[in-house]
């Protein structure tokens, strides 16, 4: 189910153009250095996509968008992977 704001979101990516989604896209985090707000623009985000694709509306679109921001954004996940694992693996062992 999307929420206005998501609507908002997707109506607005589609009136860009793909080098201006980039530039939305790298805006959201600036990566490992960025503070709290950019990170969760980015959790945000993810939920966004989810939504989206659930939905089946504009797939095609909202996939490419989808990789571009993974492709964009990896070593901001990769990390939080790596620190999740290890801390987990800390309490279980």
């Amino acid at each position: 189910m999307r929420h206005d704001g998501q609507d908002q979101v997707g109506a607005f990516l589609k009136t860009c153009t793909p080098s201006a989604v980039d530039v939305e896209l790298n805006g959201l985090c600036r990566g490992q250095l960025d503070d709290a707000p950019g990170k969760r623009l980015l959790l945000l985000s993810l939920s966004w996509f989810t939504d989206r694709l659930t939905d089946g509306a504009d797939f095609d679109m909202i996939q490419a968008y989808l990789h571009r921001f993974l492709k964009i954004h990896a070593e901001v996940f990769g990390d939080a992977a790596a620190l999740f694992f290890s801390f987990f693996f800390k309490i279980v062992t």
